[in-house]
């Protein structure tokens, strides 16, 4: 009856040790999940800033339209791409106007830029 006894706790114990490294492991993987949620956003957000810092210190002509698209590359286009541009105008002044520009990918907004516009084109 002692040799019984003996292998039952040492059956429980392996199943109370078992128990904790499946928590444990569990536990892990949601960190390791978020943890790279977190990495992919913060390079979407990186990546959104230096396109639009981009498009500022150009000063091209999308910077005049309300709305546009942007490739993979950074590059501006009319049709549908991977980044949405939406560029609205905070206060109209007489020497140019301060605008907004807002980078969206995926439905997600990943960054907003302030910015001055010198000239008014049509």
């Amino acid at each position: 009856m002692n040799q019984h006894h003996k292998s039952l706790s040492f059956l429980m114990e392996l199943l109370i040790v078992i128990f904790f490294f499946t928590i444990a492991s569990g536990i892990c993987v949601l960190v390791m999940s978020n943890a790279k949620d977190k990495q992919l956003y913060a390079k979407n957000v990186k990546t959104s800033l230096i396109y639009g810092q981009n498009l500022i210190d150009e000063e091209n002509d999308y910077l005049y339209k309300s709305k546009f698209y942007l490739n993979e590359e950074g590059v501006p286009q009319q049709e549908e791409a991977m980044y949405q541009v939406t560029i609205a105008i905070k206060q109209e002044g007489s020497h140019g106007d301060l605008c907004e520009m807002h980078i969206t990918k995926q439905n997600k907004e990943t960054a907003v830029l302030s910015f001055y516009r010198q000239e008014v084109r049509p």
